[in-house]
């Protein structure tokens, strides 16, 4: 009897192991967090910095099993360019941001509730001045509300920190927006509005670059080029959609005794396109919104000992306006576009050819009908 019973129980693990292994689902998670750079412990003085921190993660799950786990890294690096010897620079890169989480997912019909605990390493000037003053490292509890649109999953996290100090609900530090891709992952059908298409936009602008070189320093080409990611909610019947886009230009010195970093460009655009589509089956894109652009060869001009109110408001961002862009569909989900910046706070209008650019662009989605 012992002969046979081993044999079988050894066959029937081997078919139960091989059953859970096919019905277990592995996704990578890509993405990105919208956060401030607000302490848990207290709110800084003006206003508060919002940072875009690229995610990466991966979330296993059962075959129609409705709970799953993940774990997901955000990071960001924030850097400093040059500012003169009179301010006695010591460094380039002025902050580092590290958050790692553990994630337990409930999946309901419509939407999804998380439970999990995250680790958050942040690292600073006030780290060094003041050793043991300021905190490194922080430990809490986090909860997550998530709406899937389509391919993308919208989650709003808020969290407790219980170390090294009590810290929940309140201030902006508490709270984060993510955008999720989970790779792989099959279309939900009964969580797709008709009226709704979600969009991933790739691509990359071309602006003419105007900044101070110091001795020693130049462009192969007065050129800059900046990688740029972004979201579209396009409401169908109206053939309009809701953008978010942002594009980041740096540019590295190799060996310089003065600066490592010769100049930083970031470019915030949150506005509205109307799509127009022509007989050819190509769209034409008309859009308008706000356009908020840091860009260090700015920053060093407010930065004085006794900055002014005006000053003061373009801290975070050096330059505000008005973003106009014009694009056409190319080639099937692939534009060219032209887009500039009016500025209304930092700068005249026309005043600096860096806010004109011209840019390729790709629109994701992997569940859009061909």
């Amino acid at each position: 009897m012992k002969k046979i019973l081993l044999p079988l129980l050894c066959v029937l693990f081997f078919l139960c192991d091989q059953t859970i292994a096919q019905n277990l689902k592995i996704y990578p998670i890509a993405g990105f967090k919208i956060h401030t750079n607000q302490l848990e412990e207290f709110s800084s003085a003006g206003f508060p910095k919002i940072f875009t921190s690229p995610v990466l993660g991966l979330e296993l799950s059962y075959k129609n099993f409705p709970l799953s786990v993940g774990y997901q890294r955000d990071f960001n690096i924030i850097f400093w360019n040059y500012i003169g010897q009179e301010y006695d620079e010591e460094w380039n890169v002025l902050e580092t941001l590290q958050e790692d989480q553990i994630q337990l997912c409930w999946k309901f019909k419509h939407f999804s509730i998380g439970l999990g605990h995250y680790w958050k390493k942040r690292e600073n000037e006030l780290n060094y001045w003041i050793p043991g003053a300021f905190q490194l490292k922080r430990k809490g509890i986090q909860f997550s509300f998530s709406y899937p649109t389509q391919w993308l999953d919208i989650e709003l996290r808020t969290r407790l920190q219980y170390d090294p100090d009590f810290s929940a609900l309140v201030g902006g530090a508490n709270y984060s927006l993510l955008f999720l891709y989970r790779i792989g992952k099959n279309k939900p059908e009964n969580l797709t509005p008709g009226f709704l298409t979600v969009n991933g936009i790739l691509g990359i602008r071309a602006f003419p670059l105007n900044i101070k070189l110091l001795p020693g320093e130049e462009f192969n080409m007065g050129v800059g080029f900046a990688p740029a990611l972004g979201l579209e909610f396009l409401i169908n019947n109206i053939n309009t959609s809701l953008n978010f886009e942002k594009d980041w230009w740096l540019y590295f010195n190799g060996g310089s005794p003065e600066r490592d970093l010769r100049g930083l460009i970031y470019n915030t655009f949150i506005g509205i396109k109307y799509h127009y589509k022509l007989r050819n089956e190509h769209h034409l894109r008309f859009g308008l919104g706000g356009s908020w652009i840091e860009d260090n060869e700015n920053k060093f001009e407010n930065i004085t000992p006794n900055p002014t109110p005006a000053q003061q408001k373009l801290g975070n961002f050096q330059v505000k306006g008005l973003g106009v862009s014009f694009s056409y569909e190319i080639l099937r989900n692939t534009d060219i576009e032209l887009k500039t910046t009016i500025p209304f706070i930092g700068e005249r209008p026309f005043e600096n050819p860096s806010r004109n650019s011209i840019g390729i662009f790709y629109r994701h989605n992997p569940f859009k009908k061909k």
